[in-house]
């Protein structure tokens, strides 16, 4: 749905919950927020895009919020989708953002060592079964600006909290 004049949010499915994915649409360029699971830039972005007429090359920009697996599985589908979109994301979570194996270890297993807090083996599997990380072109650290249009610039900020790089 559009939240605003050229913000959509895109939403799709998580167990009892669902993601949402942003779409800044300017009149130069499109910048994608967050790309969800493996497949839901097939199930969800694009056929949104196509309800709303806006053709996928048009995604110049995906920036991933933060290193958690509903907000960059679907970075390999998204780059399918828009294979000339940079991709972007805070240079501290970068590493987690490109290697699904180093999310796992560094994210979800944090709590192993100390705390015997871990995921299941299964659980695991799962993430590594819904996710194709990709490449990041470009490593971001707050203070970018982004020109979507003639009187659109997007500030990236820093928000370190749910993830270091946030």
């Amino acid at each position: 749905m559009q939240v605003a004049p050229g913000i959509h949010r895109i939403e799709a499915p998580l167990g009892d919950r669902f993601v949402a994915m942003y779409l800044l649409v300017g009149d130069e360029c499109s910048l994608l927020l967050d790309t969800g699971l493996d497949k839901m830039p097939d199930q969800y972005i694009a056929p949104y895009l196509a309800q709303i007429n806006v053709p996928a090359s048009k995604i110049r920009y995906v920036i991933n919020s933060h290193a958690d697996i509903d907000h960059t599985a679907g970075n390999g589908s998204a780059k399918e989708l828009a294979p000339n979109a940079v991709f972007m994301c805070h240079y501290l979570d970068q590493a987690m953002v490109e290697d699904i194996e180093v999310m796992i270890r560094d994210r979800y297993s944090e709590f192993a060592a100390d705390h015997g807090i871990d995921d299941s083996e299964e659980t695991k599997q799962a993430n590594r079964d819904s996710a194709r990380h990709i490449p990041i072109d470009i490593a971001l650290s707050g203070g970018e600006k982004i020109r979507l249009g003639k009187n659109w610039l997007v500030e990236v900020l820093h928000a370190p909290g749910h993830s270091r790089g946030h």
